[in-house]
């Protein structure tokens, strides 16, 4: 069996369509889409023990940090092709991952029974919650 289930394109479009009519177009976001196809409940589970490997095998867990660097990176240049100015575009990306890195994990603990989009609301609500913080900085 190969690591991706084949059809990933069709299951995206799939779910987006499902939600467009749910939600409504402008209320759906392509996070809303990844999450109703890769972080359902019945997909923790799996999530869970796949994270257990990863976990327990250096080379693994390398590669998955690495993984996420490239994501990092790839949100990093689409951000400044979108025209987001340096450093917020740097801030914005590593941000994004340090909030996706912990939704993950959250989602994955055996306690939790939120929805990864409940969780990952609360990590972007804290996200942008610390970053209103008042610095003491002139």
């Amino acid at each position: 069996m190969g690591r991706w289930e084949p059809g990933t394109r069709e299951r995206l479009h799939s779910a987006a369509l499902r939600l467009f009519a749910e939600n409504g177009y402008e209320q759906t976001t392509a996070a809303d889409i990844a999450a109703a196809e890769f972080f359902d409940d019945e997909r923790r589970s799996t999530a869970r023990i796949r994270r257990q490997i990863i976990d327990r095998n250096p080379a693994l867990l390398e590669r998955e940090r690495a993984k996420y660097a490239q994501f990092a990176d790839a949100a990093h240049r689409a951000l400044l092709d979108r025209g987001v100015h340096e450093p917020a575009a740097t801030l914005a990306a590593e941000s994004a991952m340090v909030a996706f890195r912990t939704t993950v994990s959250q989602w994955l603990r055996e306690d939790e029974t939120r929805s990864w989009r409940e969780i990952a609301a609360e990590m972007l609500g804290s996200l942008r919650q610390i970053s209103e913080v008042p610095t003491s900085a002139g």
